[in-house]
């Protein structure tokens, strides 16, 4: 199966995000919107595992959750990868206990290394994704770096993060579909 580790924002959150959307400066018809049901933070693209593997990891899971105090993030601002002159994904960025999330996200990765999933070659770079672009010409490279910079400070709010997600992706011609697999409580925290 085709799988990942993620964190999803709460519901408040999620429906703040669609305001990117409905942005005054209008919204570039370039832009594939994710779903805001499957707007989810990355923790770690696990590409096509074995359902041993998928076992594996949903057994030792719950050891890391049980150690790993919840904590609080923000969705702040929007910006584009890889950059604004080739603009291809928009995203929300993330704020908050980023020390927490990256020793969750790097512990994530450990673990799924023991059940023999590379890590990924990329370095994590927390962040929403909102929406994919196709190749743009000028004219809508420049509509949708108008539409970041409306929205670059553009705060969606605060959560707090109580669990994680393996994720099974289900591609289709219709787009992915992501299915939760198993959820891992984080410990109460503070």
């Amino acid at each position: 199966m085709r799988a990942f580790v993620a964190i999803f924002p709460a519901p408040h959150v999620l429906a703040s995000l669609s305001a990117v959307r409905n942005a005054r400066s209008c919204t570039p018809p370039e832009l594939r919107w994710v779903s805001e049901p499957q707007i989810h933070l990355t923790l770690q693209f696990l590409g096509n595992i074995s359902d041993d593997q998928a076992h594996e990891l949903s057994q030792k899971f719950p050891a890391l959750s049980a150690e790993i105090p919840s904590f609080e993030l923000r969705a702040v601002g929007v910006g584009c990868f890889p950059n604004l002159n080739r603009p291809r994904i928009l995203w929300a960025g993330i704020e908050g206990s980023l020390d927490r999330l990256r020793d969750l996200q790097h512990r994530v990765e450990s673990i799924a290394a023991t059940a023999g999933v590379a890590p990924e070659a990329r370095s994590f770079h927390p962040h929403l994704t909102l929406a994919r672009l196709a190749d743009l010409n000028f004219r809508q490279a420049a509509s949708v770096r108008n539409h970041v910079e409306f929205c670059r400070f553009m705060d969606f709010g605060r959560w707090k993060v109580e669990a994680f997600c393996l994720m099974r992706s289900v591609l289709s011609g219709a787009g992915s579909r992501y299915d939760r697999v198993a959820s891992f409580a984080l410990s109460p925290g503070e």
